[in-house]
């Protein structure tokens, strides 16, 4: 289900800091969540609703994301998966 006016930037500020924080047991994991929903997804697509983002936009954050660092790239791609979940 999606919200029709849940924001990106509200939706994954609860997420890392509600579910992730509590639901991990590791502190490294909740901190790397947490760099990539501040550092790189919010900053590029937190003010959109949710139901406003297509494959494009998300294909788009990857490529970028990628071009700084193969690494962080796969890191937000996570990211994304399991918050979407």
């Amino acid at each position: 289900m999606v919200y029709e006016n849940v924001r990106v930037k509200d939706f994954l500020t609860f997420w890392v800091e509600e579910d992730i924080l509590n639901r991990v047991d590791s502190n490294e994991t909740y901190e790397t969540y947490r760099g990539m929903v501040y550092n790189h997804i919010i900053p590029a697509m937190g003010s959109r609703k949710i139901s406003e983002i297509n494959r494009s936009d998300v294909q788009k954050l990857y490529n970028e994301t990628a071009d700084y660092s193969i690494s962080v790239g796969g890191l937000v791609k996570t990211v994304r998966i399991v918050s979407f979940r």
